[in-house]
Order: C-alpha cells, then sequence, then structure tokens
C-alpha cells in the first residue's frame, strides 16, 4: 500500500484497507433518535451508511508501523514515501 512519513525523520506509516463502516454507527443518537418510528430509523441507518460509502477513505484507513515507529506530533508533516 501507500506509505507516509510523519516529521523529517519520523514515523512511516502504510496504508493497508479502507475503512468499512458498520451497522455500529446506526447506534448513534442522531441517528437512532428513540422519537422517530422504528421503520423510518431503519431507512434513515441504510441511508446514513449509504452516504458513508460514496466517498473513498471517508471513515478512515487501517495502516502499520513501519520499521521501529517513534512520535508522531501534531503539525508534524505529512509526506508520500515513493517506494
Amino acid at each position: 500500500g501507500k506509505q507516509y512519513q510523519f516529521g523529517s525523520d519520523g514515523v512511516i506509516i502504510e496504508i493497508t484497507e479502507r475503512i468499512e463502516p458498520c451497522g455500529n454507527l446506526c447506534k448513534l443518537p442522531y441517528i437512532n433518535n428513540k422519537n422517530v418510528p422504528p421503520m423510518e430509523r431503519l431507512e434513515n441507518c441504510k441511508n446514513f451508511l449509504f452516504f458513508l460509502n460514496q466517498i473513498d477513505g471517508l471513515r478512515g484507513w487501517y495502516g502499520k508501523i513501519i520499521g521501529n515507529g517513534g512520535p508522531v506530533r501534531v503539525g508534524d508533516s505529512v509526506t508520500a514515501v515513493v517506494v
């Protein structure tokens, strides 16, 4: 997968896969509003999951640390690593 370096000699992370949205997100109170009828809540959940799948990476990605790792700090630059 693609690799990114954080900071000038920092951690390198390799993207391993996209995070797929799951039904647990439908437990969020603004999706699963108890004041809404059950069928409408189910439809809201389906629409929400459909929306999240339309934009690649909206939920994020899984990654692994390459090498020994190290600190990543707020404000560190992020650079694509050419392999």
